[in-house]
């Protein structure tokens, strides 16, 4: 990725919303397993983790200050603003690649970065929780009113594979 593509966050969050949509029309719809639902979502959430961090190394500001949309708008506040700024605070806390870190400092940063995450996959709307086995299973947990009113975006931006949930 380069700085390039930090431009087309709006593209970008549409492609997530649409994913998040298909994933939980796909469930609703019983056109996959269960399985096929979590790798889905999980696989949607470290695209976006991964996607976030590049964001916030070319422009820590940018989905703050970015021209967006009216949809890609409704995607960076359901999911991204409420953990923009921890996301970007935590990544700054880290030292450089040349620095040292004690092994303490690492399980630190380890933890809030697991806890950072486990927030972002609630604002797309899933939990994971532990099986009383062992294992864990992943939740979905946002309302169909949610989930409708994602759906309505997808539909809404012309450049959206919006035919495949209609």
């Amino acid at each position: 990725m380069d700085g390039a593509e930090v431009e087309y966050i709006g593209e970008m969050m549409l492609g997530l919303n649409a994913d998040i949509v298909g994933a939980v029309t796909n469930l609703d719809q019983v056109h996959c397993t269960t399985v096929e639902f979590e790798e889905r979502v999980l696989r949607t959430h470290a695209w976006l983790a991964k996607y976030l961090a590049y964001v916030a190394a070319y422009q820590p500001g940018v989905p703050d200050r970015i021209h967006l949309d009216a949809g890609a708008w409704e995607n960076r506040i359901d999911y991204i603003s409420g953990s923009w700024a921890e996301r970007v605070g935590l990544y700054e806390s880290l030292p450089s690649i040349f620095e040292p870190l004690a092994a303490a400092d690492l399980d630190r940063v380890r933890r809030q970065g697991m806890a950072l995450e486990a927030r972002q996959l609630e604002s797309l709307g899933f939990s994971c929780t532990t099986e009383p086995g062992g294992g864990e299973r992943l939740l979905r947990y946002g309302s169909d009113s949610l989930f409708a009113r994602r759906r309505a975006w997808v539909r809404m931006d012309h450049r959206g594979p919006a035919a495949q949930f209609e």
